[in-house]
């Protein structure tokens, strides 16, 4: 989805910091932080509860709900 909207001239640009309130950001892989901040930033994906849970599989339900999260950002 990331990766979709900076083709489209969107995402951060520059120097850009964002803190996240979340337990598990350790587990997040450095080459995803990017796109989690962005995706967190605009409501598309905020995780459950306090934790962003980014080993999880992610159900159909999940991404259906992404995708329409980020159409309706547009």
């Amino acid at each position: 989805i990331y990766r979709y909207v900076q083709n489209n001239g969107g995402g951060f640009t520059g120097v850009w910091m964002y803190q996240m309130p979340h337990t598990d950001l350790a587990d997040v892989s450095d080459w995803a932080f990017e796109a989690i901040a962005w995706m967190n930033m605009n409501g598309i994906y905020t995780g459950e509860g306090n934790a962003l849970l980014p080993k999880a599989y992610a159900p159909r339900s999940l991404v259906a709900m992404m995708v329409y999260a980020m159409v309706d950002e547009e």
